[in-house]
This record gives structure tokens, sequence and C-alpha cells, in this order.
């Protein structure tokens, strides 16, 4: 079965692409298929797409090469270098451990520009850079002399058979996107190989043409479809179609009308011509908006996907996303989205016997619509936080008929874990403990893990989700589950019980604050808080063996870091995979224009470390609003959360400015640390003139205030080179990091910010955030919801 969900994924657009894409003029067809001798003693030839017809029709299997890069003659042919026995080893590697093969042709002397550096030695400098050295491990690599004029890479299948051919030596920034592109293709070229193999010229001629649009030739992939759709075999006539159709709907254009789409979907002529229109289908009905009509087509696609695990993950990506388009409400924007400010939303269900809707933030009556749809301007704060969000639809007799709940600024969606038992705020002695999960379907649960003030209490991997736990009478505890599922992803539910008859007191708020010290295990009894200059009562320090590691690391994905991408990627990858503990959960943020969350919280390395890998560079700086996302991804108390960012610190393309920053800063009590990667420095001053601070150093100033006001800290890195000491000193540091809980009262004010003061009775401070905001009660500030 062929894997639609393999090429159809955003790539970039030819604008970003180091060059235009070029197709060769067509040159003689090929009677039989190419093997790896072949490949070293014969010029390749191109063949036209219009030629894919006929060799798919006498079960020829076509070679084809793409060109894309600078200067190419159009009947250009991909040239073989003078055999060794290197190459004959790399293809003979290539085929058995089932890679693509690349293939770097150099010439003696390598053009470049007059005083501009040697392209050839710049690439093969880049080759031995860590982050490439890591995508060359999912390929076959090979350095090689050409008596060609231009350098030139080549891309083989693992069988031998050249595919892509990139003329001129690319920078390293493009070196990396070709490499991700190749990752991206190599199901394809490795099940195209195979085809070959076992002589399914049919077969072959698919995997080519998903692999060509995997590797961002859309045209030359459109080309090759229209040649497939008219071979003799109905499968791959309908299978071309239905693509075809997809790759049109992407652009709001389509050949493809909705009624024969699902004649295929119930009638195709295989099953896998059925699951690739129910994906159309729903695809199609997503970008209508209706997430709950794509919500079923992709089910239907999951379960014709069966055990194949290609299809299966790409209708459970899909079916996410559908859930996201499928909430109640409309006008809240996609899973991660800050919502803030005047809203105009409305019920995405429609209820015909309504008459009015009313809506509710947190309680509080904010709108009324009378009117079908029932839209109303919902005004939210100015700065992001977690609300809740109440619609109840009304009929003429004043009965409730139909509710929604929404958590704003809070990602759950269809994942979540809750505590439900104990429900109260006490756990004395053997207590029942009872969760309720939220799962997307077709997802499997690995396990779930109850800890008790950070002990294992149990691991369940089925329902029913109950266990026990012993609580010492008066112990201040927290209770903590945490589920994973078999994509990686992890949620978790934070609850502090035994807090005794405070929160029954008028204005009283527990606050939870990071602090750290690394000489001693911090007790309660042992600190003093001042908040404002007032003394609080300390209840409970939670060390760090007792609360599990959340950190949000920001990458910044903008143009300009292009220059550095390699060694900003390196230093992600040290620092999830040499530095960060074990169990510590990481979301990834990556920012250019927008801020996105590019992962979801998760403990699984491999994961992270390909998902850090897929990041690629383009458009401006929103460095603001990435960190107010991370801010809001990690609102959620009861473990050590810190946010790392890595970037070059100035933005120029964010909603929010620094004041915002600040504000959502102050609210979380959320640890930063700022790393800033080939910091923009000061130009030198002579005695008698007046240092100017550039815009680029006042920015960098500003965020390393921040960084040392929350209880983080601020670095600037010259070089990659020192990265690994850095990263030691962050992870140190958050292994330092206790929680502290002490109460506190609003005196009859509504809350704000407070300075905080945090230390041993004997006088020494502790580093901890600069301040506190005091807002709602009976939780901890910034604590969990």
């Amino acid at each position: 079965m062929i894997s639609f969900g393999g090429w159809w994924r955003p790539v970039a657009a030819p604008a970003e692409q180091p060059g235009a894409w070029k197709l060769g003029e067509k040159g003689k067809e090929m009677n039989e298929p190419l093997g790896r001798r072949d490949l070293l003693r014969a010029k390749s030839n191109t063949l036209s797409c219009r030629k894919v017809e006929a060799t798919v029709r006498r079960g020829v299997v076509p070679a084809v090469v793409v060109f894309f890069g600078v200067a190419l003659s159009a009947g250009a042919a991909v040239p073989v270098p003078t055999p060794d026995l290197d190459r004959e080893a790399a293809l003979e590697r290539a085929a058995r451990e089932q890679k693509p093969l690349v293939l770097f042709a150099r010439p003696d002397k390598c053009r470049a520009p007059k005083k501009a550096p040697d392209p050839c030695r710049r690439l093969e400098a880049a080759v031995r850079h860590p982050a490439i050295q890591r995508r060359l491990q999912r390929v076959v690599y090979l350095s090689t002399t050409t008596e060609e004029e231009q350098p030139s890479i080549t891309v083989h299948d693992p069988g031998g058979v050249p595919i892509v051919r990139w003329v001129g030596a690319p920078d390293p920034p493009t070196f990396r996107l070709m490499l991700t592109l190749v990752d991206g293709a190599a199901p394809n070229l490795v099940a195209a190989a195979r085809a070959r193999g076992g002589g399914d010229a049919r077969l072959v001629a698919r995997e080519e043409c998903l692999a060509t649009l995997a590797l961002g030739n859309e045209a030359s992939g459109r080309a090759r479809l229209r040649a497939l759709r008219d071979a003799d075999d109905a499968e791959t006539q309908q299978l071309a179609t239905i693509w075809l159709g997809r790759l049109d709907a992407r652009g709001n254009d389509t050949n493809l009308d909705e009624v024969a789409l699902f004649a295929l979907a119930r009638e195709g002529a295989t099953n896998q011509v059925r699951f690739e229109a129910w994906m159309s289908i729903g695809e199609r009905q997503l970008a209508e908006g209706k997430g709950d009509d794509a919500a079923i087509a992709f089910r239907t696609a999951l379960d014709l996907a069966g055990d194949a695990v290609a299809e299966r993950e790409a209708a459970l990506a899909a079916l996410a996303r559908s859930a996201e388009t499928g909430k109640p409400v409309i006008g809240l924007g996609s899973a991660g989205s800050i919502v803030t400010g005047r809203r105009t939303i409305q019920p995405r269900w429609n209820e015909k016997k309504a008459h009015r809707v009313e809506y509710r933030l947190d309680g509080k009556l904010v709108a009324t619509a009378l009117q079908a749809p029932f839209a109303a301007g919902v005004n939210f704060d100015r700065i992001p936080k977690y609300q809740l969000l109440e619609l109840t639809a009304f009929d003429r007799a004043g009965d409730a008929i139909r509710s929604a709940r929404v958590a704003v600024n809070d990602r759950s969606g269809d994942f979540a874990i809750q505590i439900v038992e104990p429900a109260g705020a006490e756990l004395v002695g053997p207590a029942a403990v009872e969760l309720a999960l939220r799962v997307p379907r077709g997802r499997g649960v690995v396990d779930v893990v109850v800890e008790w003030n950070g002990a294992v209490a149990a691991r369940l991997d089925a329902p029913p989700w109950k266990t026990r736990v012993t609580a010492v009478a008066g112990e201040l505890g927290v209770l903590r589950a945490a589920v994973r599922l078999d994509d990686g992803t992890e949620r978790e539910d934070v609850r502090l019980f035994n807090i005794g008859s405070m929160l029954l007191e008028s204005g009283v708020h527990l606050v939870e604050v990071p602090v750290y010290d690394a000489n001693r295990r911090l007790t309660a009894g042992e600190l003093t808080v001042r908040e404002a200059g007032q003394a609080r009562q300390v209840d409970r320090v939670i060390t760090a063996s007792e609360a599990p590691l959340n950190v949000a690391l920001l990458l910044d994905m903008s143009t300009s870091m292009k220059e550095s991408v390699l060694d900003l990627e390196e230093a992600a990858l040290q620092f999830v995979g040499r530095s960060l503990e074990e169990r510590g959960r990481v979301t990834l943020v990556a920012f250019d224009t927008t801020a996105r969350v590019a992962l979801w919280p998760t403990s699984d390395r491999p994961r992270i470390e390909r998902a850090i890998q897929d990041l690629r560079v383009r458009g401006a700086t929103a460095l603001h609003d990435a960190m107010i996302t991370a801010i809001l991804q990690l609102q959620a108390g009861g473990s050590r959360r810190a946010i790392v960012v890595l970037s070059d610190a100035l933005d120029n393309a964010s909603v929010f400015s620094m004041s915002d920053v600040l504000e959502v800063a102050k609210r979380s009590a959320v640890p930063i640390y700022l790393v800033t990667l080939n910091p923009q420095r000061q130009r030198p001053v002579t005695p008698n003139e007046m240092p100017v601070v550039s815009p680029e150093a006042s920015a960098q100033q500003e965020l390393a205030r921040l960084a040392r006001r929350s209880g983080g800290m601020a670095f600037e890195l010259q070089s990659v080179d020192r990265v690994g000491s850095l990263w030691k000193k962050i992870a140190e540091d958050i292994r330092n990091q206790s929680l502290v809980i002490y109460r506190t009262t609003a005196d009859g004010a509504d809350g704000g910010w407070r300075e905080l003061e945090i230390s041993f009775k004997g006088g020494k401070r502790l580093r901890a955030p600069a301040g506190v905001y005091i807002e709602g009660a009976g939780q901890p500030a910034g604590g969990s919801k």
C-alpha cells in the first residue's frame, strides 16, 4: 500500500527553494531496469513524463532524473563519474541497508564568484558539522570527483537509480533542507527500489511519482500523475485521479467533483483507492471548515488502513486536526492559538429550537445572542490567560437545551487526563484514586503513572484507571497522574492535597514559586518568605526528586538565523540528548513570522530530535508571540517548569509587545533561560563619543533582564563550541530547582504584582523570581487549574 501521507505534508514553496526545478528534455526510452553496474558505466538519460504511460504499459521501469539547481541546459543529462571502488561499495551499502544514496561530485576547480568562498570547500566543511552528520546517518553519502565543469549532488534510490540531481554546490542551510526533503522521500524511494526488484513496474511508477512530490517538485509530480492517470490498470488510474484532485484542492481548484470522489470512496478498485478517496474527502471538508464531516471521513479511512502503519499515522494525524476544527465554538483558532481582546464567536452546533444563547466567561455572563447563528462579541483579557468559556442554548420556555465548555488559552483538546477521586481537599491514609482519560480515537495508552510526592504509587496500562495511595495525616502532598500514548505524546494532571483550613479563610491564596540552591535539600522550616515586605508562612517545599520537569524549548527559525541554523539545531539536540534529564518532558515551539507548537509535550527523545531536525528556516521573527505561547503551555503547577530560548533575540513580527511578554511572565512564575546566538554587539566608540545602543542590543538587554527577573539566566553565545558547558550549567540549575508553596492574603485588594524575597533564616538570599502576581484564590498562583 502507498501512503499518501508520506508526501502530503507542507514543503518549502518554490520561491523558497534555492533554485528552480527543471526537467530535462526527453531522452531514449530504457528497455530494461538500470542495475548498479549499468549506473557505473553508462550515462543516465532523462525520461519525459509523457513516456511514463508507455513504459508502464510495457512493464518497463522508468529511471527519472529531476534537475534542480542553477543554469541547467534543457538537454543536460546526469553525468556519471569514473567508476571506483568507493562508489561501488556505496551502491552495495545503499542496497543492503535500504537507504537513498547521496553523491557529491566536485570538479578539480570549483567555480565561485570573485572573492566569494569556494562553494565546494564550504559544502565539504558543512558535511563535517554534527547536525549534518546526524542526517547523513539516514542516507549513504559519498563524495567523489567529476570531469564536469560544475559540481553536483545526485540522489539515487537504494537500487542505484538516479532520481534527483542538484547542479552546483549548495550552501550549508540549503544542503540541510535538501537532506530534509530526501528524508521525507526516503519511504517512497525505498518502496520504488523494492518494487523494481520484484518487477512491479506500476508500483515503481507510483512510488517515484510520490517521491517527486515529497521532494517539493509539484510541477513534475503533476505531469507524472497526469501520465499515470492514463495507465491501463484501474487502481493506478484512480489513485492518480484522486492525488491530482487533492493537489488541485490545495489551491482551491479541483477538476474532481465531489460526487466522483464519493463514488471512488465507495466503489474504488482496491482498498488503497478507497482509503485515499476518504482521505481526500476529509481534507476537502476540513478546508471548508466542516470539522465533524471531516472527522467521519478520516475515521472511515482509519478503518480501511488496517495494520498499515503509514496509512494509520496519516489518518490519525488528520483526525487530530479535524478534532481541533470540530470544537463546539467557532472563532477561537486552532490548537495553541492565543486568544485575547474582542473575538466574534458562535456555536458550531445548530439547534433549531434555540431561542437565545448565553455566553459566560469564568462564570460571568458576558453576552447574549438572540438570533441564529447566535454569534456574539466576547471581550477576553488583553493579556492572555487561562479562561473558561461556557455557551448555553435556551428554548422559548427558558429551558436549557444544549451547552458547551471550552478552555481558552489551554491545550487539552481530545487528549486529557483528570484526577476525579479523591474529590475533596483531603487525602489521609489509604485512599482510592480514580482517573478519567480522554484519548484520541485510534491511539493507544502505553501507560499511566500515578505519583504521590514524587514517588511512583502505580503504573497502569489498562482500565479501570484506579489505584490507591497512602498519605500520613496532615501531610501536605502533591498527587500527579500522567498518561503517555503510543505516539509519544503525554498529558498530566496535578493536585495539591491536605492544605488545611486555610482555603476556607477569606482571601487566602496558595502561591507556588521556584527557588534554587545547590548545597542542600530545602525544608519549609528553614525558609523565610517576604512578599511585598510582609512575612509569609511556608507550607511545603517540593524538591526536584518529587516534581517532574516540563520544558518548553523555543527555536528561532527565521531567515535571520539561516547562517546559524546548523549551530542552532546542534545546540538544541545537545540540550535534549545530553543535558536534559531523561524523565523531562519537552514542548517544542518554533517561530518565524508566526509562533507555533511544533511538538506537544513528550519525553520521547527520538521523536523530539526528529521534530527539531524537521524545522525549516523562513520568514521574520515573532519572538514575543513564541514566548507567550510557551508560557501558556506551562500553566499547570506541581512540576518544575522552564523555558529555554535559542534566538538572535531581535523581534520584528510579533503581535504582542515586550511589555505584554513581561506581564504574562509576571503571572506565570516560569523561569526563562535565554541563549542568544551570534548577538549583535554595540559598535565601538571613540573616547569623546557617546555610546549608542543599537535596537538589537537594547532588545537583548531587555530580554536578559526578563530572564533574570523570572529566576532564570541569560547567556550570549558567540560560538556553538562552548554550548556543551552552557547546557550543563542550565541543566544543573534546573535540577537544583525546588518549589516553595506558601500562603498569602489579598488584604482586601484584587491582587496584583508583589516583590518577593526568599532566604534562609540565617539571611542568605535564594535565587527566585523577582515577584509574584496574586490572582484568584484557592490554588497556587500559576498552578494547577
